[in-house]
């Protein structure tokens, strides 16, 4: 995935996505909602819903010591979101990643 943050110096459409998550902080044995959503950013400034064809995220998620806790693909509905929820594992590495 490409993104630029300078859009005027783009060459090529790219794909840009936003996530969150409900809160900041869990501890371990929660539950973690994230929610995002993924939008082609065409060379002329215009965003536009990304196509079916385009529509399966797939995605890592780390602790804050670099431990992978959850790999996995989560295909976007039509108007480009996604969510994802897991449960913390009891012996997850706290702090901020």
């Amino acid at each position: 995935m490409k993104v630029s943050i300078y859009p005027d110096q783009a060459t090529d459409d790219v794909y840009v996505w936003h996530v969150f998550n409900d809160r900041g902080l869990y501890r371990p044995k929660e539950d973690v909602h994230i929610k995002g959503y993924v939008r082609l950013l065409k060379i002329e400034g215009e965003a536009k819903l990304p196509t079916y064809a385009q529509g399966i995220v797939e995605y890592k998620i780390y602790d804050s010591r670099g431990e992978q806790l959850q790999q996995s693909k989560v295909q976007l509905n039509h108007y480009g979101t996604f969510d994802i929820k897991f449960t913390l594992p009891d012996n997850a590495n706290l702090g901020k990643v």
